[in-house]
């Protein structure tokens, strides 16, 4: 699937109980403006999802990267790189791995469903388990100076910041539910996650936020145990230090089957929303500069069309 029906399995142990809104200050004064060789505060990366699924698509991927790598900073797949009915086994995540490992510059990825909780004829825990056998930590592959956090019961969700820009991979996905407590729980943690890491990093580190993540985040009750709260937390809690409805933010998926931009997410001036195109399509050219351009979203992070 591409984000559609009801969704998961992780064997993740979750944190659950309520969303906090309150986070202890926490020392990262190891951590400086951010990975980058210079005074820069721009970064320029580029984004696919839902592609590598035939060789055709493989083969136009390695055609690309020799531009993607003198353009971009860094790769991020954003799920789903095969079709919901091939089958889960080592091979097919393979051949993805080793088209991915042919890139020159640092490459990130988040599962989809199609990798995770649809996999046919096998559970969500062993689909997790084969993805995390070939993409754990995923771009540890590359010698880089991104200085990458990984969840410590989860490490498809991990986090990082570059020339002050604070990036969350996050493993939310769509598809089928075959446990709704684990996958409501999933959600809590992973929120839980991304609010420490954006008051840990902004606005001393970072200057905006992006969300990387596979599923689509329009309002719907599959993940409004992330979306919903999220957005609530940002309306509700215009006491913390800082308030972070005053910091951009771009929440960047694939989760679905057309180009999206959609300034004003859910309401929210700060966020914008963009859904990237998958098959062929030249993979997204992203600039977050949210320091230099300022709070609007769609100043802080704009995109390159053609690559």
């Amino acid at each position: 699937g591409t984000g559609t029906g009801t969704g998961i399995g992780t064997e993740a142990p979750a944190t659950g109980g309520a969303m906090p809104v309150s986070f202890a200050p926490v020392d990262d004064s190891s951590l400086g403006v951010g990975s980058g060789d210079d005074n820069s505060t721009e970064t320029i990366f580029c984004a696919i999802g839902d592609t590598l699924f035939t060789d055709v698509e493989r083969e136009e991927l390695r055609r690309q990267l020799p531009s993607i790598a003198e353009k971009c900073d860094f790769l991020i797949h954003l799920g789903n790189f095969k079709f919901a009915s091939d089958e889960c086994s080592l091979q097919t995540y393979d051949a993805a791995k080793m088209t991915l490992m042919t890139s020159p510059i640092p490459t990130f990825i988040v599962p989809g469903e199609n990798e995770w909780n649809e996999c046919p004829g096998i559970t969500p825990d062993q689909g997790l388990a084969l993805f995390r056998d070939r993409f754990q930590m995923f771009d540890q592959n590359w010698e880089h100076n991104f200085d990458v956090e990984y969840r410590e019961n989860h490490v498809e969700n991990y986090h990082f910041v570059h020339k002050r820009t604070l990036f969350v991979g996050l493993s939310i996905v769509g598809g089928k539910i075959t446990d709704q407590a684990k996958w409501n729980n999933h959600l809590i943690d992973s929120l839980e996650y991304t609010l420490e890491a954006m008051h840990r990093r902004v606005p001393r580190k970072a200057a905006g936020t992006v969300l990387m993540f596979h599923a689509d985040p329009l309002p719907r009750d599959d993940h409004k145990k992330f979306f919903n709260k999220f957005r609530r937390y940002l309306i509700l809690n215009t006491t913390s230090a800082p308030p972070l409805d005053e910091y951009p933010m771009l929440m960047l998926h694939s989760g679905g089957l057309e180009w999206r931009y959609n300034p004003q997410y859910m309401g929210l001036g700060n966020i914008l929303e963009m859904q990237i195109m998958g098959g062929t399509t030249p993979p997204q050219q992203i600039i977050a500069n949210p320091f230099a351009e300022g709070k609007n979203p769609e100043d802080a992070f704009k995109y390159e069309t053609n690559m």
